[in-house]
């Protein structure tokens, strides 16, 4: 009994968290020293650090030359 009854409030905390996902995450972004830490774990991740510095560094492509 006591076997399902964490199983089950696993799988309540596991609906919850992604049911409110958006709303714990802007949560989380309120607090600065939380936020540095979120923003340098994102940074680590190649694909995460890829897009974002693509997108915020692109500088426009051009064809002629000086």
């Amino acid at each position: 009994m006591k076997q399902a009854c964490s199983i089950l409030s696993v799988i309540i905390v596991g609906f919850s968290i992604y049911k409110y996902r958006y709303k714990l995450l802007n949560l989380m972004m309120r607090q600065p020293g939380l936020r540095r830490v979120l923003i340098r774990f994102a940074l680590r991740v190649p694909y995460v650090r890829q897009k974002l510095m693509g997108s915020l560094f692109s500088f426009p492509h051009t064809t002629e030359k000086l």
